[in-house]
């Protein structure tokens, strides 16, 4: 019973891990919200506040998509790649005319979720690239059996 409040009851291991995972999540997106909101007040304060919405948006969807990803950081091509995402942004960010008019969360979400699936489909791709054979799920299974028998 998760719910009890039964001054004997005592929280298992799982459900401390369960809530301390959860905390963790919690955390890190309240950090990643306050660490990529300066760009929509810097562009906001030079008068362009539909620019500074996108470039905080675009901050967010590359940052979430190297958080789950996080396991092909010690690659070089996977820094690479992210290199070169965050440089077809800047253009993305500052030619289109980006609307100031309130715009619902709603008509946003697509266009979040379309740059994130891009994302991963690029790091996808260079992932098949560089290791062709090996997906890296199936590469962290490898690494982590144990085969001495």
């Amino acid at each position: 019973m998760k719910d009890c409040q039964c001054p004997g009851y005592a929280t298992s291991d799982e459900e401390k891990a369960e809530t301390k995972k959860r905390f963790a999540t919690w955390l890190w997106a309240i950090t990643l919200t306050a660490v990529t909101s300066p760009l929509f007040f810097l562009f906001d304060s030079f008068g362009k506040p539909g620019n500074g919405r996108a470039a905080w948006l675009s901050a967010m969807a590359i940052l979430i998509a190297m958080k789950v990803r996080w396991e092909l950081r010690k690659y070089k091509w996977f820094w690479l790649t992210m290199l070169c995402i965050l440089a077809a942004h800047v253009p993305f960010v500052l030619l289109v005319p980006w609307t100031s008019r309130w715009i619902p969360a709603v008509g946003i979400l697509p266009i979040v979720v379309a740059d994130i699936a891009v994302i991963f489909g690029c790091l996808h791709l260079m992932e098949k690239w560089r290791s062709p054979n090996v997906s890296s799920k199936q590469r962290k299974l490898a690494d982590s059996a144990d085969v001495t028998n």
